[in-house]
This record gives structure tokens, sequence and C-alpha cells, in this order.
């Protein structure tokens, strides 16, 4: 009993004084934790947006050729033969055999 007065009490305000008076503690009830909980939530949630102008977001990279994956086959085999045909009327253009493209 004596260790426990000793350990509550300062010598300079001369007594035991209850840990239940200090202001500064509040106790916890439901309104504080929600309250704790949205604080939380919205630091949560700037760091987040922070890290993502940080960071920047980028647009998806799009390639030269895009895929020809899951296009109709038919239309695939005539567009390879179009390519060629093109790129033969082009170089034909070019040497001066023909004058449209």
């Amino acid at each position: 009993m004596k260790e426990e007065e000793d350990r509550n009490s300062r010598p300079d305000d001369g007594g035991y004084r209850p840990i239940s008076n200090i202001r500064h503690i509040r106790p916890q009830g439901i309104k504080t934790q929600q309250l704790q909980r949205n604080r939380l939530r919205e630091i949560e949630t700037l760091t987040i947006a922070f890290f993502f102008q940080l960071n920047s977001i980028k647009k998806p990279k799009t390639h030269r050729y895009p895929s020809l994956k899951g296009v109709d086959p038919k239309f695939r085999r005539n567009h390879r033969h179009a390519l060629h045909g093109t790129a033969k009327a082009l170089k034909e253009r070019k040497e001066g055999k023909r004058e449209i493209a």
C-alpha cells in the first residue's frame, strides 16, 4: 500500500493524487474512437493521393503496331496481302514506273 502511494504522489504537491483527476487523459468513449478512426482514414486517403501525385499516374504505353490477336482470321490474311501490295505500289512509284500509288 505504501509503495502504491509513493508511485502516485509527487514530493512537491504533498500527497496522493489519483490518476483519474489528470485533465489531459480523456475517457475513450464510442464517439472518440469513431473520430480517431475517421482521422486515420482521412490521413490514409491523403497519403495515397500524395504518392499517386509523386509517382504521377501514367497512361498505359501504346505500341506502334497493336496486336492483331483475336481479330478475324480472314481479315488478317487479306490485310497481310494488302500491305504487301501497298509496299509494292509505293516502290514502283518511287522508281517512276507508276503515277498513282
